[in-house]
């Protein structure tokens, strides 16, 4: 029986696999043109010139058809598709940190919107940055303090049709840190460079997370500062339905 954990490691191989298998697809769906390209032929008998658009018109046929039979090897099943309630793939998440700190034990607990199911792309971007944030807190906050989390659906001040997941998560400052200086090395992570922050293994975690979020329109770093001793990261993600 696979654990959560263990599916979702699964899902990312998956996933590395699909953007092979957009590669493949992408490069078919670019040969179509050039196969339809059909030769001008101007020494022919006016028999043979009038069978010609007959003609044309079945081989385009027949190469769409093959193209579509092509796609049709290299598209990926639904059924395959991630999916996950928001609060259980926090759980994962959390289970995977703990196999290299122990200790970490953030004590959920269950929260309202925490069955929100994330399907598809979406699943992948909440892992990806709530993998940073939770890691984060594992690494530098007060092991002794819970981590809090929380969920919500608001809709978009500009497209009512549509919503995001925010995801806000809030872990304590250890007693031996001050605050102004954890403060202060956040605002330095979110302003740094962040162009090659996933080719180094012990870049910091925020590095990361702007990037991603610089790279995706749907991803969103709504707030990641030092409020009363605690280090909150506020989190939305747009929601296609």
């Amino acid at each position: 029986i696979l654990t959560q954990s263990m599916r979702l490691n699964l899902q990312h191989y998956m996933d590395v696999i699909e953007c092979d298998l957009l590669d493949v697809t992408s490069y078919l769906e670019s040969q179509r043109p050039l196969l339809k390209q059909f030769p001008i032929i101007d020494q022919l008998s006016e028999r043979d010139k009038k069978i010609i658009p007959e003609f044309r018109r079945e081989l385009f046929l027949t190469i769409d058809r093959k193209i579509s039979s092509m796609l049709s090897w290299f598209k990926r099943p639904s059924n395959i598709s991630p999916r996950t309630s928001v609060s259980l793939l926090f759980d994962a998440i959390v289970e995977e940190v703990r196999d290299s700190i122990p200790d970490f034990n953030p004590q959920g607990e269950d929260i309202e919107y925490g069955s929100i199911e994330l399907v598809g792309w979406v699943y992948h971007i909440v892992y990806d940055s709530l993998a940073v944030v939770v890691s984060n807190a594992a690494k530098h906050g007060d092991p002794k303090m819970p981590v809090k989390r929380s969920f919500s659906i608001v809709e978009e001040r500009e497209n009512k049709l549509r919503k995001r997941l925010v995801v806000e998560v809030s872990s304590s400052i250890r007693p031996s840190d001050r605050s102004c200086e954890i403060a202060k090395i956040i605002e330095q992570r979110k302003c740094a460079n962040f162009d090659d922050a996933n080719l180094y293994q012990g870049r910091s975690g925020i590095s990361k997370l702007m990037q991603l979020a610089s790279n995706r329109q749907d991803f969103f770093v709504e707030q990641l500062e030092v409020l009363n001793n605690d280090v909150i990261a506020r989190l939305s993600y747009v929601l296609e339905h």
